[in-house]
């Protein structure tokens, strides 16, 4: 099974992937409330949860193999929310064996001056923003916890596409 928390543009583009490279894949999608506008297949449960609260996404990862995180909030929000979801996340690979695929931006780089970027860039974020974003980035992938190794960081520099 594979869980996306975050039923925006980013997480149902990754369900309309995973369910046009096979159709009967069971999804457990997860937002807020538990609601969308979007009609869902019927192999495709939509589940309202906290995505900051450990115990909820321990409880709707235990069967997952991959967990899509693609949530997001108001920049206001993000030195509250980025923490605590970080903290629940570490807490599923902690208690799980799931991988995590984490969307991320390029905020945590900071200003490059016109350089061209690569995932080997250091972070060198002068902004809270990106601050919030390097500190995610450093606890899924260089905290030295064991999980780790099952943690992927895709960037984009901006999410665009049909429902945008």
């Amino acid at each position: 099974m594979k869980v996306i928390i975050g039923a925006g543009q980013l997480g149902l583009a990754i369900m309309e992937v995973l369910l046009k490279d096979n159709p009967n894949e069971e999804i457990l999608l997860v937002n807020k409330s538990g609601k969308i506008q979007q009609k869902i297949p019927a192999n495709v449960q939509l589940v309202a949860a906290d995505a900051t609260n450990k115990y909820e996404m321990v409880f709707l990862a235990r069967e997952a193999e991959v967990i899509y995180s693609c949530t997001d909030v108001p920049y206001q929000h993000w030195a509250d929310f980025y923490p605590a979801i970080t903290s629940a996340l570490v807490h599923v690979l902690e208690k799980t064996n799931t991988r995590l695929v984490f969307a991320d931006n390029m905020y945590a780089y900071g200003n490059v001056q016109g350089a061209l970027m690569s995932e080997t860039m250091p972070h060198n974020a002068k902004t809270k923003k990106g601050r919030i974003r390097a500190n995610v980035i450093q606890t899924l992938l260089h905290s030295g916890k064991s999980f780790s190794n099952r943690v992927a960081i895709v960037k984009a520099a901006d999410f665009i596409g049909p429902r945008i």
